[in-house]
């Protein structure tokens, strides 16, 4: 299996003609972003113009001895992107984010809350795009303001990789 894995990995990355030019849809993880969420399945249209749309949607689930939490997170943020030089770009934009959560306190009384949150990120990052490959890779930090969120957090931000195959 991982002979045939590396035999069209290097078949599809050796056809520079296929990936002559960057497709209108990415697909890849945005890594990091603070908030408890490690990992986000991330998605990237672009429109036309310099905008473009993202959704991510992220999973987390910790357990210690003391408490646990899981929960879900979509977001979706419009982004204006514009050319530095060199396959370099930098990107910002702002969108919403909904989700659910779920906190269990584990002592003498078993304290439990959970619920939906809504918030308003803002983004800012940087992003190159390998030339003749469908990869790009990008570092973007992203704060959000909390509009509706039951644990009173009005304030949350993340620094993300984010690594994306191009279509």
């Amino acid at each position: 299996m991982k002979k045939l894995v590396l035999l069209l990995a290097v078949v599809l990355l050796s056809n520079s003609d296929l990936f002559s030019q960057s497709g209108p849809y990415s697909i890849g993880l945005r890594l990091g972003g603070g908030s408890e969420f490690g990992a986000e399945l991330s998605y990237q249209h672009t429109l036309g113009g310099n905008g473009r749309l993202e959704a991510d949607l992220g999973f987390y689930n910790h357990h210690t001895k003391d408490y646990g939490t899981n929960g879900f997170k979509l977001t979706g943020i419009y982004q204006w992107v514009l050319p530095i030089d060199n396959g370099f770009y930098w990107y910002f934009g702002g969108g919403v984010s909904v989700g659910n959560y779920s906190y269990v306190y584990y002592d003498d009384d078993k304290f439990n809350k959970h619920g939906t949150f809504l918030s308003i990120p803002l983004n800012i990052g940087i992003e190159y795009r390998i030339p003749k490959a469908p990869l790009n890779f990008s570092l973007d930090f992203r704060p959000e303001l909390g509009v509706l969120y039951p644990t009173n957090r009005l304030f949350g931000a993340g620094i993300a990789l984010g690594i994306r195959y191009t279509l």
